[in-house]
């Protein structure tokens, strides 16, 4: 008897070693990650890629820094079926890869201002989370405005009354607009 339960339990450790063997192991995962900046703005991304990685660690980060060149550069990777799996992009450019169908949808996550979740969405779907959001604001001279004839600025205010405001305002010492 005392044989026949050795024998028993040495099949069932052999059978759980065995199975323990073929189970599937976890797999590790690459992301490429894409990303224009200075070095400044590289230094500020780095440890926040090795900060995911060590709370994701089957998940490794490729970092692949464009420092110049940026779109042109992920447009050729686009065409060559090479693109990164994770990209910073902007809203000039989310609909061209978006209608190209290259991006995937995303589920709108909490948190967000609604306006910056709709500059990153093309037709209604979301293809982008908001890195940050900037105002562009715009200051302007009343003194210029009033020499020149020019009625000042209201929330009405289209860019084609902007462009010719800034024409009328431009002169051999003067620029009518500036960044």
């Amino acid at each position: 008897m005392r044989a026949f339960i050795k024998t028993v339990f040495c099949l069932i450790l052999f059978c759980s070693l065995f199975l323990c063997g073929c189970t599937k192991k976890e797999q590790n995962i690459t992301l490429e990650f894409a990303s224009w900046g200075s070095k400044s703005e590289t230094d500020i991304l780095k440890p926040l890629l090795s900060e995911f990685e060590q709370e994701n660690p089957d998940i490794k980060i490729e970092f692949m820094h464009i420092p110049q060149n940026y779109f042109q550069k992920i447009h050729l990777l686009f065409a060559s079926n090479t693109a990164p799996d994770v990209i910073f992009i902007n809203n000039l450019y989310l609909p061209v890869y978006a209608n190209a169908g290259l991006l995937e949808e995303l589920e709108p996550p909490n948190g967000y201002y609604p306006q910056s979740l709709e500059a990153l969405s093309w037709k209604g779907k979301l293809y982008a989370i908001p890195r940050d959001v900037s105002n562009l604001v715009i200051y302007y001279n009343k003194d210029m405005f009033k020499e020149k004839h020019i009625p000042y600025p209201d929330k009405n205010w289209t860019f084609n009354e902007f462009l010719a405001a800034a024409q009328k305002l431009t002169d051999q010492n003067t620029f009518g607009i500036s960044f």
